[in-house]
């Protein structure tokens, strides 16, 4: 009798059910590229032997790979582009398969192509030195772009732009050139077709106005004007002179040529402040320096010779002139009279006088003074002279 009990027992556990393992869930799939989907889900059981992948592309599930007990992702490569796959994954072991997870549908991307080509392309020469061009961009896939230009007779790339770029601004060229343009958009594939071909030019380099201007009164009769050349294409310099007029009185004097940076302003009058303007000129276009000026010099010197009561009114002082100048000359000699003690002016006097080349001569000047006792001085100066050429 307890023999057969024991037997019992023993069958019983040799014929013990087994059961699936459980479903996993939380299925979810990624597009990684037009050939690949990646999948990942949740394992649900812990005596999982393995899990079954299905994929369906028509209408019917097949089982695509078996893979090992605990794995939660699987890469679906190979796959062909523009395509929409269905996914769903089973556990198995010894007791059978698992229910399914839930299904995930995902549709790869159509296989990559070249990009389209950009178009529209437009350009403005913002300077002399700068030209920016605009384009259109006609593609989703391109990884960037490709800039070309040619002064010549070959096309360069001379930049490289990010996807989705539609302007560049080329910098650095030269005045007075024309630029051709065209690009292209690329990506792994290949290289668009190019836009429209575009030529630009730029305009002549702006013209530089002289600067250092001076103005140097070599002698009574003529002033050196020099000044620093700033521009390298001008037609030539125009010297103007406002004469003391002020701006917008300005009158031309000369024009010198291109790349002159002095002149010498010869047979001017003495004592005279001369004003100047050095004007770069190109095609109409003006630059014009900063006014400068210079004042020349007296040729004539005068001293008092001799100064006396004429009555107790008048004063006579004679006085004394002499020329250095290498031409006849006119001019105005002015006598004054103080009173010795303060130095208070008494009176004035101006006499003209005409004095050949090198010539010295007296002249008599009287001056008026009030009535009264003083201790007279007196004190001449040339106020004005004017040579004749």
């Amino acid at each position: 009798m307890v023999f057969l009990i024991s037997l019992s027992l023993v069958l019983s556990g040799c014929f013990k059910k087994r059961v699936p393992p459980g479903a996993p869930s939380n299925l979810t799939a990624t597009v990684i590229s037009y050939s690949q989907i990646d999948l990942t889900w949740q394992d649900n059981s812990a005596d999982e032997t393995g899990f079954y992948i299905y994929r369906k592309n028509t209408n019917s599930y097949s089982n695509i790979a078996n893979i090992e007990a605990n794995t939660t992702f699987y890469n679906d490569t190979g796959l062909s582009p523009g395509t929409t796959y269905s996914y769903k994954v089973t556990a198995y072991n010894n007791g059978g398969e698992s229910n399914s997870s839930n299904e995930v549908t995902i549709a790869t991307p159509g296989e990559p192509t070249a990009p389209s080509g950009p178009s529209n392309l437009a350009g403005q020469a913002i300077s002399f030195s700068e030209i920016d061009l605009t384009w259109q961009d006609n593609s989703t896939n391109e990884e960037g772009f490709y800039v070309y230009r040619k002064t010549t007779d070959d096309y360069n790339i001379i930049a490289t732009m990010e996807a989705n770029a539609t302007s560049y601004n080329n910098t650095g060229l030269s005045p007075e050139i024309g630029y051709s343009y065209k690009i292209s958009a690329y990506n792994d594939i290949g290289e668009s077709g190019f836009s429209n071909a575009l030529c630009v030019y730029t305009p002549a380099e702006p013209l530089e106005a002289p600067s250092n201007v001076m103005a140097e009164a070599l002698s009574y009769k003529q002033i050196n004007l020099t000044w620093q050349d700033n521009s390298d294409d001008e037609d030539h310099f125009r010297i103007d002179s406002d004469f003391g007029l002020g701006p917008g009185n300005n009158q031309f004097l000369v024009n010198v040529p291109a790349n002159t940076t002095h002149y010498e302003d010869c047979n001017l009058q003495p004592m005279r402040e001369y004003k100047y303007f050095v004007i770069a000129e190109r095609n109409g276009e003006r630059a014009c320096s900063e006014r400068f000026w210079a004042t020349t010099p007296c040729p004539v010197s005068a001293m008092t010779y001799h100064t006396w009561y004429v009555t107790e009114t008048l004063v006579g002082i004679d006085t004394q002139i002499w020329s250095n100048a290498s031409e006849p000359c006119r001019g105005e000699v002015t006598g004054y009279i103080y009173e010795g003690g303060t130095w208070e002016l008494l009176g004035s006097a101006k006499v003209t006088f005409d004095l050949k080349a090198g010539e010295t001569s007296f002249v008599d000047i009287r001056v008026e003074i009030p009535s009264g006792h003083y201790d007279i001085k007196s004190n001449v100066e040339i106020t004005d002279v004017e040579i004749d050429y």
